[in-house]
């Protein structure tokens, strides 16, 4: 966690999942992270640096798997003033 947060501070966020159950792995954690890969490069779609995936211990004791989704940070504003500046310049 401690890179999460280092990430944190230079404007990042992560998406978190902690589903137990005996079905949940690999596919289901990493199949929104292949998306995002596929689309690199696209103009209007966020960054998306790394994919993280652990076991933690669930408040029953049991494990489950965790999958952070690392992926670039878009406040409102700066949304807002790319939408006027497009207007703008069309």
């Amino acid at each position: 966690m401690k890179h999460y947060k280092c990430l944190d501070k230079i404007g990042r966020k992560s998406r978190v999942w902690c589903i137990g159950g005996i079905n949940y792995g690999k596919v289901e954690c990493f199949r929104e992270p292949r998306c995002l890969e596929a689309c690199q490069g696209h103009p209007y779609l966020v960054e998306h640096p790394t994919t993280h995936r652990e076991m933690k211990r669930g408040g029953d004791g049991r494990a489950c798997p965790c999958c952070y989704v690392m992926m670039e940070y878009i406040n409102r504003s700066s949304l807002v003033r790319v939408v006027q500046e497009e207007r703008r310049d069309n």
